[in-house]
């Protein structure tokens, strides 16, 4: 773009500086001097144009490519980033899952326990009245065995006067 409009203005600059390049008008030799040296400085900066804009393309390029490298190296990083959090989400819900498991199994287990001890409690509470039971029976059968005895020790006792007379 920039070379296109400087060979526009080339033809006109060259026309002059012909014109004035000869010995036709003497008293313009400081002139041609000084044309001479513009056109000189029209060149150089033409081609400081050129190595600059090669020099910006190059740059541009390059960070271009520096570019697309670093979005290509964070995409990775972001599906990396996704397929992890991916697999901990669903870890996640597996334990989660789990300790729903873990939770309820537990309040059964609770529930049981407590039905067991409360169970345990009737029992010593039926084997503390069966023992008292225990003792009025055998407190009964005692004394009973005991008048048995004493009945039985009487009649022997009535048997032998009898046959003793």
């Amino acid at each position: 773009m920039g070379s296109r409009r400087h060979r526009h203005y080339e033809a006109p600059l060259t026309r002059v500086a012909r014109e004035f390049s000869g010995n036709r008008y003497p008293q313009f030799g400081d002139l041609r001097e000084k044309n001479e040296c513009l056109l000189g400085h029209i060149t150089l900066t033409r081609k400081m144009h050129k190595v600059v804009d090669k020099l910006k393309d190059e740059k541009l390029e390059e960070a271009t490519k520096e570019f697309a490298k670093e979005k290509a190296k964070l995409v990775d990083e972001l599906d990396s980033e996704q397929t992890q959090n991916q697999i901990l989400s669903e870890e996640l819900v597996r334990q989660t899952r789990l300790l729903e498991q873990c939770q309820l199994a537990r309040q059964a287990d609770e529930e049981l326990i407590r039905k067991l001890q409360s169970e345990c409690g009737e029992l010593r509470a039926q084997r503390a009245e069966a023992e008292l039971q225990l003792v009025v029976v055998e407190d009964d059968r005692r004394r009973e065995a005991d008048r048995t005895k004493e009945e039985m020790a009487r009649r022997v006792t009535h048997c032998l006067r009898g046959y003793a007379h």
